[in-house]
């Protein structure tokens, strides 16, 4: 909320305890155009409420759309996410529950084609088919050369990104290229 220093503490405790009961978080944005012992960001800063600092650099934007609909709002975030790879920018989709993901990851793929951006033969393999090395004899022909593979890492938490490059059948062995070429066997 911006100028928030001119909310009374009546109709911050009220905001404040809509949001408590929907689960919603509040950023209480200080303008600095007005102080006083009366107002709610004053009570607030002296309870201990942790405040942050804007330290300059570039702000990022963010837009906030209410949407009722569930099915609308994941097919519009996932439409603007494809809009917003296809031209370049670095993005992130996020949501929690892993169905909600699943649903989500869908739609951003479906978007991903509608805008031209997701090429066929670069299809997500399932984390969850298991280890390259671990596969029954034979399965390797189910992963052809340009197949993407992702790899979580809980402990930096990132995702590594491999582009299949060779498959060899015979001992079930993948070359793999990272994103800067390196080559992993």
């Amino acid at each position: 909320m911006d100028q928030a220093e001119k909310l009374s503490l009546k109709e911050t405790i009220s905001l404040l305890d809509g949001a408590m009961r929907h689960n919603v978080q509040v950023l209480l944005s200080d303008s600095g155009k007005r102080s006083g012992t009366g107002s709610a960001l004053t009570v607030l800063k002296d309870s201990g409420v942790n405040t942050y600092r804007w330290q300059g650099g570039h702000q990022t934007t963010a837009d906030i759309i209410s949407e009722p609909d569930k099915g609308a709002r994941y097919s519009r975030l996932a439409q603007e996410f494809a809009v917003s790879v296809r031209e370049g920018q670095k993005s992130v989709a996020q949501i929690s529950g892993t169905r909600e993901q699943s649903v989500l990851n869908g739609l951003i793929r479906d978007s991903l084609r509608q805008e031209g951006c997701w090429v066929k033969r670069h299809d997500y393999y399932s984390p969850d088919a298991g280890v390259a090395g671990q596969q029954k004899p034979g399965r390797a022909g189910l992963l052809p050369g340009g197949m993407v593979m992702e790899r979580w890492d809980p402990e930096t938490r990132t995702h590594d990104r491999f582009v299949i490059d060779r498959v060899t059948a015979s001992s079930n062995m993948l070359t793999l290229k990272d994103r800067e070429g390196a080559v992993w066997i």
